[in-house]
């Protein structure tokens, strides 16, 4: 929540609108994998986001912030945005959403040849395994 008010430039709660969620977005995108974003009183979040950004070096691709750490932070504000739509971000028609963070994710393209979960090299667990080993019924696995 820190970072979304820090880049989105720090105003009353209910000031936000959608478009925050993309300059958000975009804000993240512009930030070097290596930064540190510091706290209130000491640091990067400590002075108004374009300032901090005319400072560092322009973006390259191996700079570049990994678009799933992107997608993690805006996961978070997702979160964040579900709890602040009873108060705060309650949207004027029903069953909308007011920010939708989780609309804003970036498509992360995989490369056909990479496996994402590879199989066969660890058995998964599964509830009825655990219990019978615990009773006794099979072997308990190690390693």
């Amino acid at each position: 929540m820190q970072s979304f008010a820090w880049i989105t430039s720090d105003r009353e709660l209910g000031s936000y609108d959608h478009r925050d969620v993309a300059h958000f977005k975009n804000g993240l995108k512009r930030l070097a994998a290596t930064f540190r974003f510091g706290n209130p009183a000491k640091g990067a979040v400590s002075r108004p986001f374009a300032e901090v950004i005319d400072e560092i070096d322009p973006i390259t691709p191996a700079t570049a912030r990994n678009l799933k750490t992107v997608n993690s932070d805006l996961s978070t504000m997702s979160t964040v945005a579900k709890h602040l739509a009873l108060t705060s971000w309650k949207p004027r028609i029903h069953n909308t959403l007011t920010m939708d963070f989780a609309g804003a994710t970036v498509t992360i393209q995989e490369d056909k040849n990479t496996e994402l979960r590879p199989r066969g090299k660890r058995r998964s667990w599964n509830a009825c395994s655990a219990r019978r080993s615990i009773k006794g019924e099979e072997p308990a696995r190690t390693g």
